[in-house]
């Protein structure tokens, strides 16, 4: 858990060096909760184990039809093909290859599909990264270019998962001069996106779920396994998963009106009630409402207010979010 705390810019010219906050709670900790000095961390941050690397060089074969694609380095795992560059043997320029799928008025032109590439994902044979196959979207237009240099976003796979508490500490080409650093927890298990055609369909009939279906406890645990792809690979996350989805008691819905702006408008309360224990504690409880709010907005129309309660079953603890209006554009 973390909170941001504002309001402090009037303390920039201040020639103190210590401040004081005073946080007030609404009601008493649990009596097996005992704060200290040790839990508190000030400028934490989450990161991300993300970063450019380069591929090994391709060799243009015009009898192929796509290619390997492999990391200069045999631990990174591979996470997208972001660029790709072609060299002509004795010319100093060379030909800027784009993925197919960022679309532009240009690919009318047959002489724009020349400079396009496609990715191919497949499932390992043997092992966990998945593989990563290139191709050019009109072969019969490639440019004259020889070898193939590629531009990859990639991870350190299962070796970050290594590392304990306190062990990435090292700093890299672009941290500050004097920062020092610690992760707080062990790095995530890293898991590969659904490629099964079972999964991607699955995923895609829950994309296509509207608010309606959504503010149903069925309909909700469905989209929580859906979206939820560590469980396909890791069992405790599955057992996490299984308690979370068993822990939704009961998804209420209710239309009313609201005042805003002066103006009457109607807005939809969601009330969902669920057991703090099976979800981590009351903790995890407020977190998961805070990403269900969010969840919950992406699927409801721009113009549509709606508010959501979540209630826990075991200590009656109630977290109520601000009204918002939907992300969803209405096509």
């Amino acid at each position: 858990m973390f909170i941001e705390i504002g309001g402090l810019t009037g303390l920039q010219d201040s020639s103190g060096s210590e401040l004081t906050l005073t946080l007030d709670f609404r009601r008493p900790f649990p009596a097996i909760v005992r704060p200290s000095r040790e839990q508190f961390r000030l400028n934490a941050t989450p990161a991300i184990n993300l970063f450019n690397a380069e591929a090994q060089p391709i060799e243009v074969d015009r009898a192929k039809t796509e290619y390997r694609v492999l990391p200069a380095e045999i631990t990174h795992s591979i996470h997208a093909v972001k660029r790709a560059y072609g060299h002509v043997q004795g010319r100093a320029d060379r030909v800027e290859f784009r993925p197919f799928e960022l679309y532009s008025e240009a690919m009318v032109d047959r002489r724009d599909l020349s400079t396009r590439f496609r990715v191919r994902v497949a499932s390992p044979v043997v092992g966990s990264n998945l593989l990563h196959y290139f191709s050019f979207a009109d072969p019969e237009t490639v440019p004259n270019a020889e070898v193939l240099s590629l531009r990859l976003s990639c991870s350190n796979g299962k070796i970050a998962e290594l590392l304990a508490p306190g062990e990435i500490d090292q700093p890299g080409p672009n941290t500050p001069a004097h920062l020092s650093f610690a992760n707080l927890n062990a790095p995530t298990p890293e898991a590969p996106p659904p490629i099964a055609d079972i999964l991607l369909w699955r995923l895609v009939a829950n994309l296509a779920r509207n608010f309606g279906s959504m503010a149903d406890v069925s309909g909700l645990r469905t989209a929580l396994a859906a979206h939820d792809f560590q469980a396909l690979h890791d069992a405790t996350a599955k057992r996490r998963l299984e308690l979370l989805t068993e822990g939704l008691r009961e998804f209420r819905k209710s239309d009313g009106d609201a005042m805003l702006h002066g103006q009457p408008i109607r807005i939809r309360r969601l009330t969902l009630t669920a057991e703090e224990s099976k979800i981590g504690g009351e903790a995890e409880l407020f977190l998961f409402g805070s990403v269900l709010d969010a969840f919950l907005s992406s699927y409801s129309n721009i113009n549509n207010l709606h508010q959501l309660r979540v209630v826990g079953t075991e200590t009656r603890v109630t977290y109520d979010w601000a009204s918002r209006f939907g992300a969803a554009d209405v096509l």
